[in-house]
């Protein structure tokens, strides 16, 4: 079994796989990651705190990316389902 985009760890009885976003729509990354820095500085200006924080951020965050924030992270969640059920499959077969 080989997956080259993800990065699998076994410890005992659980599998960790760390799943990049797939490279084609990773080319955001460096405004995403402005874009968050700036809502997490916000967020201590503001003094947004506990549950508040979560909503802020991707509300903000899609903001100041102009919905390519949330573009991103639809095409990382169905690539971790794809490399999720890969794995599941793999294991199926031992």
């Amino acid at each position: 079994m080989h997956f080259a985009a993800a990065d699998i760890l076994y410890v005992s009885q659980l599998w960790y796989a760390g799943v990049p976003i797939p490279e084609q729509h990773a080319a955001a990354g460096a405004q995403i990651e402005k874009a968050v820095q700036t809502a997490l500085q916000e967020t201590q200006e503001q003094q947004i705190i506990g549950s508040n924080i979560t909503p802020y951020l991707l509300d903000r965050i899609q903001q100041l990316t102009s919905g390519a924030s949330l573009t991103a992270n639809i095409h990382l969640v169905k690539n971790n389902a794809k490399v999720g059920s890969q794995i599941a499959v793999a294991f199926s077969r031992q």
